[in-house]
């Protein structure tokens, strides 16, 4: 946001600019250089411009306002149905609330920063009844819904979930993320 306010103000300033240079321009009739007649019409008319651009500012910026809160409320309620999904798909599992809890916040940090949480701390549990076919899907499906990268999905399954892949390459997960449809953000609502 602070970016977006200053690039706002940057615009703001060139407009300023734009009404300095306006107001220094001597003002003609075009046809004989008289400047006489067209004075009060020209200045009336910067007065005007120079109000409009002012609302027309304000407007933006309130508008712009509007726009990030818009996209920041989209952003947290993706994150909730993401989360939601997290926990859903590993309480169906059988993973006990730690376990949860660890994937939950691993899931968190993955689609907030974009990159994978290292924690030598993360321990779930390896359950035979879960295989890495599931896993790669869980993890694509969340990817998918940011954006991220097979890399960066591989490097998260392979971190989050290490006693599945203790003897699989990276470039085989990375190469077989997915193997089926993902799920929509819409479906994780």
């Amino acid at each position: 946001t602070q970016g977006v306010s200053s690039a706002a103000s940057d615009v703001y300033k060139r407009q300023i600019y734009m009404f300095k240079e306006l107001e220094s321009t001597p003002f003609t009739d075009g046809v004989n250089g008289d400047t006489s007649q067209d004075v009060t019409l020209k200045e009336n008319d910067l007065i005007l411009l120079k109000k409009r651009m002012e609302l027309f500012h304000y407007e933006y910026q309130q508008e712009h306002q509007q726009y990030i809160s818009q996209k920041e409320k989209e952003e947290n309620e993706k994150l909730c149905a993401v989360l939601k999904y997290t926990r859903d798909t590993f309480q169906q599992l059988g993973f006990d609330e730690s376990e949860i809890f660890q994937i939950n916040e691993c899931v968190r940090y993955f689609v907030t920063n974009r990159k994978v949480l290292s924690i030598k701390g993360i321990h779930i549990k390896k359950r035979m009844s879960v295989t890495q076919i599931s896993l790669k899907n869980f993890a694509w499906n969340i990817a998918f819904q940011y954006g991220l990268s097979s890399e960066a999905t591989a490097t998260f399954v392979i971190e989050t979930f290490s006693e599945w892949f203790v003897n699989t390459s990276f470039e085989t997960v990375r190469k077989n993320l997915r193997t089926t449809t993902a799920v929509s953000y819409t479906h994780l609502r």
